[in-house]
């Protein structure tokens, strides 16, 4: 069926069955991914009350995508293992995950980051409700994607992610400060959290762009 709606090329022959150029073409639409021509939105990251280094990132991100995956680029773009609960904050609505109608939330598989944001917008979003990342989304630009490139996209960023259930912006500034003093009676203790060369400095843009991509 799908080899005669053209979205299938079938090899009788060999047994096979491969995606179309238009196969491929509707699956990117369903996915909302980005063809050419297609608007992006400029989107800077910062994960707030942290600093010494500061941490941040800078994400092209497709205007057709809902926030539950604008979700999951934040997750790969800052480097966190999306093993706990998130929200985003938009004016006065709170969207995110909500399968028992418990929370109260916006569903934010149906709302498009386009409907709900612009140039200049800003976009509060929490991670992990026990360490409390808070997260500062602004839209810095409009844009439009380009032929044989890929997106969503990281730019350009700063600082390691801290590690998860550390105890939030306290909690990592600490670690940070044990880390700091090679003689200190918590060090072997904090290491349990973090690998040994841990560097909170430390970022990597093609590995965060190759996670993005990746989504």
């Amino acid at each position: 069926a799908l080899g005669v709606i053209g979205v299938a090329v079938v090899d009788q022959a060999n047994d096979t069955v491969g995606l179309s150029d238009l196969g491929r073409f509707a699956i990117r639409r369903l996915r909302g991914m980005a063809e050419p021509g297609d608007p992006l939105l400029q989107v800077r990251i910062t994960l707030r009350y942290v600093d010494d280094p500061p941490v941040w990132r800078q994400v092209l991100i497709p205007a057709a995508y809902p926030l539950s995956r604008v979700h999951r680029v934040i997750q790969a773009a800052m480097g966190w293992e999306d093993c706990h609960l998130h929200a985003f904050q938009i004016g006065k609505t709170t969207y995110g995950p909500d399968p028992e109608e418990e929370l109260g939330y916006a569903d934010e598989t149906k709302a498009r980051l386009a409907d709900v944001a612009r140039v200049r917008t800003r976009i509060a979003y929490e991670y992990d409700f026990g360490d409390s990342w808070e997260h500062e989304l602004v839209v810095e630009a409009r844009t439009l994607a380009e032929d044989g490139q890929a997106y969503p996209a990281c730019l350009d960023g700063e600082g390691a992610c801290p590690p998860e259930d550390c105890g939030g912006a306290y909690g990592f500034a600490e670690l940070k400060e044990v880390l700091a003093a090679p003689d200190s009676a918590e060090r072997d203790e904090m290491l349990e959290l973090v690998d040994e060369d841990f560097d909170p400095a430390h970022f990597d843009l093609a590995a965060a762009n190759t996670a993005v991509v990746s989504i």
